[in-house]
């Protein structure tokens, strides 16, 4: 499926119970049609690059993927991203939000050619952890090639997880719940917490940034495939 939905929900508003939705909404992208403007949706997210390159693929029983490569420079970098700060995401303190992304990793990071992947929302489409975000970040050189959970709103707080980053098909999921810390899943195992995050409260934006990989030593072209993502918002 590509683009928003918006499934009813059956209780009456004024009449439900303490944290249920009175009505949720969501988008989603699949790159179905396998073509690079399949990426471009209604939330504004579109594939960029700068010294790395671009590719829409299609496998058996996967009709659509969005390849992010590094190229062949020690600085190549390729990226999905909706907006940046023309366009900002910013939390809200009535809703609960969740991002979830279908990602491949070809090869992993190494001491001869190293890249961070970065998934979740970043407004930056550089290779900088300083700016605001919410995010997993994955490199062989940190928390010994595992996942880590980030959040900035003026500070960096990153959590380590015990998830070793692999090879292959995997899904992400940051949870946002209400008056609560986002918590991570991959593959829908718990990751862990971290605070600090962009919201309103904190007057701190981001930009949804699905998946991003960024190069920083070695020539050899590194990749990262998206499957889909999606973004659900309920209010409550």
């Amino acid at each position: 499926m590509n683009g928003p939905w918006a499934p009813p929900l059956a209780p009456t508003p004024g009449s439900d119970a303490a944290n249920v939705a009175l009505y949720t909404q969501g988008w989603a992208n699949d790159f179905i049609v396998g073509s690079l403007s399949t990426a471009v949706d209604q939330l504004g997210v579109t594939p960029g690059q700068a010294s790395g390159a671009l590719a829409a693929l299609r496998e058996a029983a996967l009709p659509g993927i969005i390849q992010l490569s590094t190229g062949t420079s020690a600085t190549g970098r390729a990226w999905l991203q909706a907006g940046q700060s023309g366009d900002p995401f910013t939390f809200g303190d009535e809703a609960h939000w969740s991002l979830g992304v279908r990602a491949r990793l070809a090869a992993l990071s190494d001491g001869t050619n190293r890249y961070n992947v970065r998934i979740g929302w970043n407004i930056s489409q550089s290779d900088v952890d300083n700016v605001d975000g919410l995010y997993f970040k994955y490199q062989d050189s940190l928390n010994g090639g595992s996942w880590t959970l980030n959040a900035y709103n003026g500070a960096l707080t990153t959590t380590n997880s015990t998830i070793a980053a692999a090879t292959g098909w995997h899904t992400y999921l940051i949870d946002c719940p209400l008056g609560s810390d986002p918590v991570f899943y991959i593959d829908g195992v718990r990751a862990g917490t971290v605070t600090g995050y962009p919201t309103i409260a904190n007057a701190h934006h981001t930009a949804l940034m699905p998946a991003k990989i960024c190069k920083s030593l070695g020539l050899t072209a590194r990749t990262l495939d998206v499957d889909w993502y999606y973004l659900t918002w309920a209010r409550l």
